[in-house]
């Protein structure tokens, strides 16, 4: 690397974050393209931007919320900088800036205040992000629900499975063809697949008939045709005396010869229709369906009456070929048809069954926005004012990711912005990099890319002088040895073969200029070379030993496959290096590799990543887990769902067993454990066995699950299995200590989704244990976990996970599988609007058969990109191996020749040994697997050293607390907060009058009037209370004269009694509250309420509490317990409160009125019913 490319990409970053200049930047992996945007926003909201103007745009919300962490520690860290410092990070940042003044300081460092305070914050979001704010905005315009729903991943499958059901009853033919077609579930992927696939060009009211004649002409054939007919008619024109001829002399000749005679008779005489097709068959086409070369001997090859027939022109072969060329069609035509049949009915019951909850998914995100944006001429701009008044800059990341659909919903913004730069400030900044377009299955196309790219560069004259379009080669990321392997690869797939040559004047240039590479990538980091690895592929042990029938199905994986023997391999070496401290480079100089350090990266979650995820743990090599989890599948998710169905039904001897032999029970052993229980036990099932049985290790696993039984009858699903988690279960652990020293600590995030799911489900449906494992048990929603650098475990994961992560050692495994094998098994014909559907290259029609040609190179041309992502991802060493892929051949010595059988096949394997030659001679070193498994590998580069010895001790952890693993103190018992009300003994109070009664009306109006008067008179001067009275009750028309006198006597009797006058007088208090604990009242309860007067006296408090629609009683043995109950917790708490004074309790009922007082003995008698109460 020379100093003049440094300077070059530091003036590029500059350009690039200037916020005046529109800008395209096309930047190789680890170019820091995410650091010029957020430094390009940063200059943005410097100069004066409004941050609720700017949106930023970038593929998942993982990206974005990083890069909302990074650009506000950016401008937190303005915040809190001295003077000096803040000024030489705004002039690095900025060089256009010049002298700074104090009051730019102090703009700058309110920013972050700023950025915050903006309504819904920055606007850095997904494409969808940015889609489900505008459609919120203005759902009418859009023709949304408003307040729609947004379907996430898990809601959307759920919804979908009902709409299967309902879609099937409408089309069951077309759905069963489909289905007899694919494998298990298969059919809905493919119909979900192509419904995406087609997107908005589907038509919303097809003509399924004229869509049947549009396929059947673009396939030619007659729709009322069935292949068995296009096959006879060719049988039928063929020349049987000719063929018999023929077959005559072949009988002449050798074996062969005769075979091919015995064929060509019974294509000749055979009457069955399906015999001679297929004796035809076998004379045209050689096993694997392809056209043979050669049909005879030599014996016969000059022969023209023989050979005559075999000419590839001749009726023979190319009647033959037309023919199934026929059958071909009309098979496919049927399967299309049945195809597109069940995709139009299935999206129709889609939509409605979207419509009826509200409910958008994230294509209807992007197509309602797309319309709204282009519903006429300004549209877009009207939109986007009255969202925020204007968007003024527009910067895309990962642009790549960006598919056609949503470069169209784009395209209206960013015309936008270009018709006002003309007037005011408008950019867009726009970054990527075709080489990491990896997202086709999600319509990613980075021909689009490059058409936007040419389209950016060509824009309107006059602003040429505000756009950029610039390239970034420098890695910051990878060393210089990865940056070579990664051209000399990248050539090889790009040329299909290896490069040129490049000019040269140099005798000996370095391997960087040595050839005419396609993509060149220069590396910044010049203190290490860095190191790639080629290890031997494995290859199968020798045959099996015999084993029994019964211990494992016919299919089985051999322990020592070659794909299993790399697991080994990769887990021992990766143990050997942890053990002897590898050294890889630091910020200041070496330190030893520790598992988070290592990453390794496959193409898909198949049997070797499970594989190579037990075989690292097995031999105690720190793991991080997988990066994607399905719920059911995880073994901790597995043990908690034995263990509800087992306290749901504990008869179920085999989940029973399950349970038993889980990490909450740890019974593994089969013969000391669980043959004794199982044995001879005739009608009783495990679990009363278990409770009988005297062995300890039983007893303690009975104790607990009869305790889990408890639980199971009143506990929501939630509080069950955290109950499960936090309580002791065996020995004093906790279910969170059993699982994760059986699991490992990668076991918390599945468990703690599950928990998520249960919670989630008690809010949504009525929670029972039953439902909650129906449900949990057919989700097929997946656990994505963020694998970001920092864990203490090596991360494995896929590619397409790993996009934009990296580390220090890289390991890529599968490498032999074949290369571009196409997966896309059907193609949407907009003008025919069919989908063309043959599942297999054998049934490929003509139609057919070029599209799929199509698709394989433009998936082997993404197969070379994700690759490319592959090896990009590492810092210092990139290791490259694999394992013998399908049929292995026989020995055949050491000839050192290939088995002539042996074809060679397209690899990522064959690719690095083609492409890592360029770089010379790697040096032979010898693998730390140890002695089972010796093997010798390649290395290009060079290691960065050995570490000094005192490097290698690692300090021993710190001993654990004692109490860490001690189950907390229990709790003492909460208080029991109680209105005194509830105090009955049977939970009901006294019924009211019924209204039933003749006077029944006369008497409740009466009740309350007195009530009132009682309480509101006390607040009036005295002499007053018998003309206030009046006024009040004059009011009442229903009321007699003398009724109404009769109640203003009654009333002021009440309220002038000596004996209780002072609770009417000065100083009292109405609707007094209550609250608090009492002597004789029970430690654990708090009583709460209120009462009608109170009043403290220098002497005594008194209480009164009315009781209004109650029929009084005449005695006080005719008064209530729960009124009792409820004047002895007062009495209790103000005792409590004023124990010097004596505390006098009544009643007063209002049907009357008539005034009560209890006694102390009866309240004490009171207090001890409160007492035995339940809890």
């Amino acid at each position: 690397m020379t100093r003049a490319i440094v300077e070059l990409t530091g003036r590029n970053q500059a350009i690039a974050a200037t916020p005046e200049l529109s800008v395209w930047a096309s930047a190789n992996a680890g170019a820091g393209k995410t650091k010029v945007l957020i430094d390009r926003i940063a200059r943005l909201l410097l100069r004066g931007s409004d941050p609720a103007k700017i949106l930023a745009v970038t593929y998942t919300k993982a990206a974005a919320a990083e890069m909302q962490t990074r650009l506000y520690g950016l401008l937190g860290s303005w915040t809190i900088s001295p003077d000096k410092e803040l000024t030489s990070a705004l002039q690095k940042l900025d060089p256009d800036l010049g002298e700074i003044e104090p009051s730019f300081l102090a703009n700058a460092r309110a920013l972050f205040a700023k950025a915050l305070e903006t309504p819904g914050g920055l606007k850095i979001q997904t494409i969808h992000g940015f889609c489900q704010t505008i459609l919120q905005r203005f759902p009418l315009e859009a023709g949304v629900p408003p307040g729609f729903t947004v379907l996430e991943d898990a809601a959307a499958k759920s919804l979908q499975a009902q709409v299967f059901h309902e879609a099937y009853a409408k089309a069951p033919a077309a759905f069963l063809e489909v289905a007899r077609l694919t494998s298990q579930d298969d059919h809905q992927r493919l119909i979900l697949d192509a419904m995406s696939a087609a997107g908005q060009n589907l038509p919303i009211n097809p003509d399924l008939t004229g869509i049947a004649d549009q396929l059947a002409a673009e396939l030619q054939i007659d729709p009322s045709r069935t292949k068995q007919s296009y096959q006879q008619e060719a049988l039928d024109d063929l020349d049987r005396a000719a063929l018999i001829a023929a077959a005559a002399r072949l009988e002449t000749g050798g074996t062969k010869d005769k075979e091919l005679a015995n064929k060509l008779i019974r294509l000749a005489q055979d009457s069955d229709h399906e015999v001679a097709w297929q004796a035809w068959r076998t004379i045209v086409l050689k096993s694997d369906g392809e056209q043979r070369e050669k049909f005879l001997t030599k014996k016969f090859e000059t022969e023209f009456a023989v050979t005559s027939l075999f000419v590839s022109d001749g009726a023979l072969v190319s009647n033959f070929l037309s023919a199934q060329e026929k059958a071909r069609a009309v098979e496919t035509y049927h399967r299309s048809l049945a195809l597109t049949q069940a995709v139009y009915t299935f999206k129709a019951a889609w939509t409605k069954a979207k419509q009826a909850i509200g409910g958008l998914d994230f294509d209807d995100l992007l197509v309602r926005t797309a319309a709204l944006l282009r519903a006429g001429e300004g549209a877009a701009a009207w939109v986007l004012y009255k969202l925020d008044a204007g968007l003024a800059h527009i910067l895309i990341d990962e642009a790549q990711d960006t598919n056609p659909q949503q470069w169209d919903l784009l395209e209206p913004l960013f015309n936008v912005l270009e018709q006002e730069a003309r007037t005011q400030p408008r950019t867009r900044f726009i970054v990527g990099d075709e080489k990491q377009s990896i997202y086709s299955f999600q319509g990613a196309k980075p021909e689009r890319f490059l058409e936007e790219k040419a389209r950016f560069e060509a824009g309107a004259t006059e602003l040429a002088d505000q756009r950029r379009s610039l390239e970034f080669d420098l890695s910051f990321r990878s060393s210089q040895t990865i940056l070579n392997a990664v051209d000399a690869v990248w050539a090889c797939t790009t040329l299909g073969g290896l490069p040129p040559l490049a000019p040269t004047d140099a005798a000996d240039p370095p391997f960087e200029r040595k050839y005419a590479f396609p993509t060149q990538h220069i590396a910044f980091r010049t203190e290490h070379s860095g190191a790639v690895e080629l290890w031997p592929k494995t290859v199968a042990g020798e045959k099996a030993a015999e084993s029994d029938a019964w211990d494992h199905p016919l299919n089985i994986e051999r322990e020592d496959s070659s794909r299993n023997r790399l697991a080994e391999r990769i887990a021992l070496e990766l143990k050997a290096r942890l053990d002897r401290g590898f050294a890889i480079p630091a910020k200041e100089g070496l330190r030893p590799m520790t598992p988070g350090d290592v990453m390794i990266l496959v193409k898909k979650r198949g049997p070797f990543f499970h594989q190579l995820i037990k075989r690292l743990k097995y031999h105690k090599v720190p793991v991080a887990g997988a990066d994607r989890i399905k719920l059911v599948e995880d073994p901790a998710i597995q043990d908690l769902i034995a263990l509800g169905r087992f306290a749901l039904l504990p008869q179920d001897d085999f989940n029973t067993a399950c349970v038993l032999k889980g990490a909450f029970c740890g019974l593994v052993d089969d013969d000391a454990h669980l043959f004794p229980l199982a044995w001879d036990r005739g009608s009783h099932s495990l679990w009363q066995r278990l409770q009988h049985s005297a062995d300890p290790a039983h007893a303690l696993v009975a104790a607990f699950l009869k305790s889990v039984l408890g639980r199971a009858g009143h506990m929501p699903p939630y509080e069950f299995f955290a109950s499960i988690l936090e309580r002791p279960c065996l020995e004093g652990k906790t279910g969170w200590t059993l699982l994760i020293e059986r699991l490992g600590h990668e076991a918390r995030e599945p468990v703690e989704a599950f928990l998520g799911r249960a919670l989630s489900h008690g809010r949504t449906e009525t929670p029972n244990l039953h439902g909650f494992l129906a449900a949990i048990e057919t989700d097929a929603a997946d656990v994505k976990r963020e694998m970001e650098q920092g864990s203490d475990g090596v991360r494995v994961m896929t590619i397409h996970g790993a996009k934009g992560l990296e580390a220090p050692v890289v390991i890529l495994p599968e490498t032999t599988s074949p290369r571009g094998a196409t997966k896309t098994s059907f193609h949407y014909d907009q003008d025919v609007q069919a989908f063309l559907w043959s599942p297999t290259a054998k049934e490929d029609p003509e139609a057919f058969a070029e599209l799929r040609a199509n698709q394989t190179a433009s998936e082997k041309q993404e197969d070379a990109r994700l690759l490319y992502v592959a090896m990009t991802r590492a810092r210092d060493l990139l290791i490259l191996c694999g394992f013998h892929f399908g049929q292995q051949k026989k020995d055949k010595g050491d000839t050192g020749k290939d088995d002539a059988d042996e074809k060679a096949k397209d690899t990522w394997y064959d690719l690095f040994e083609q492409a890592l030659n360029l770089m010379g001679p790697g040096q032979k070193l010898e693998g730390q697997a140890g002695p089972d498994d010796a093997f010798s590998y390649q290395l290009w580069g060079e290691y960065v050293g050995d570490l000094p010895a005192d490097a290698l001790l690692r300090p021993a952890p710190s001993p654990l607390p004692a109490w860490i693993n001690q189950p907390p103190p229990a709790e003492k018992q909460r208080a029991r907060r109680i209105a005194p009300s509830a105090l009955a003994p049977d939970g009901s109070e006294p019924a009211t009058l019924s209204p039933l009664q003749p006077d029944a009306r006369l008497r409740f109006l009466r009740g309350r009037l007195i009530h009132e008067l009682l309480q509101r008179l006390p607040d009036v001067p005295q002499d007053t209370w018998d003309e206030r009275a009046r006024r009040r009750l004059a009011r009442e028309a229903d009321l007699s004269e003398e009724t109404r006198h009769q109640m203003i006597d009654e009333t002021l009797a009440v309220l002038r009694d000596p004996t209780f006058a002072p609770l009417f007088g000065p100083g009292s208090r109405a609707e007094a509250t209550i609250v608090g604990r009492g002597p004789g009242l029970p430690d654990d309860m708090v009583v709460n309420g209120s009462v009608d007067r109170l009043v403290v006296t220098p002497t005594e408090v008194l209480v009164l509490d009315f009781k209004t629609n109650r029929p009084p009683p005449q005695t006080l043995e005719g008064v209530a317990q729960v009124y009792l109950n409820q004047m002895a917790a007062y009495r209790a708490l103000l005792q409590g409160n004023w124990p010097t004074k004596k505390v006098r309790c009544a009643l007063l009922w209002t049907d009357g009125p008539r005034l009560m007082e209890l006694p102390d003995q009866i309240l004490d008698d009171a207090l001890r019913v409160i007492a035995g109460l339940p809890s």
